[in-house]
């Protein structure tokens, strides 16, 4: 039987100058989504948030490992999801293309060479949302873009046609972001998650 595996990663920053405040809800957010819609099992998604009690951290050594452990107990045909809410940076590479990275809780550069759907362009930061200024129920934009599209469109959807349409909605809401799409040609056209049910848009 083919397995869904999952990592989550929720990164705040507490007690540095660079604090988020939504990174935890996103994380639970996405775990909802998966498990109620995308049919992954609950003990199949990992998570790692930074909070001051947690056991294992998301580190960029922890989260590096946590995604080879994932490679390596899975089989052929098997998906694999990672989410991670936090910081980004551009990463300096020999070739100088500046790829986009995501930045661990220590402040570790990880470069992902996966399908990325990024909340924003590389020139452009990100949106945190505070309604009503409580710090608690903070959440990412593109987060709750990506969650809003997906309920409003039950069947199959692409990556790019989730990317564009998380983008409508962004823009309806008059957050300036512009979210992005990093893969070939192929995977942007591919099946969001691979799912299985509806029909395609």
């Amino acid at each position: 039987m083919k397995k869904r595996l999952a990592l989550l990663v929720g990164c705040n920053y507490p007690n540095t100058q660079h604090e988020l405040h939504g990174c935890y809800n996103d994380v639970e957010t996405m775990q909802t989504l998966l498990t109620n819609r995308f049919g992954f099992v609950k003990e199949d998604i990992k998570i790692m948030i930074d909070k001051q009690n947690e056991p294992e951290k998301p580190t960029g050594d922890n989260i590096r490992t946590a995604l080879v452990d994932m490679i390596h107990g899975a089989n052929k045909g098997d998906t694999f999801f990672f989410f991670f809410s936090g910081l980004g940076a551009l990463f300096e590479s020999l070739e100088n293309d500046n790829s986009p990275a995501i930045v661990s809780c220590e402040f570790d550069a990880i470069r992902d060479n996966g399908i990325l759907l990024s909340s924003c362009s590389k020139i452009q930061k990100s949106v945190e949302v505070d309604p009503n200024n409580n710090k608690s129920k903070a959440y990412g934009a593109f987060t709750n873009a990506v969650e809003t599209t997906l309920k409003k469109h039950p069947g199959q959807i692409t990556n790019r046609k989730l990317v564009q349409l998380a983008e409508d909605f962004l823009n309806l809401k008059g957050i300036g972001q512009h979210p992005c799409l990093f893969s070939s040609d192929k995977n942007a056209d591919a099946l969001f998650l691979g799912q299985k049910i509806g029909k395609s848009v």
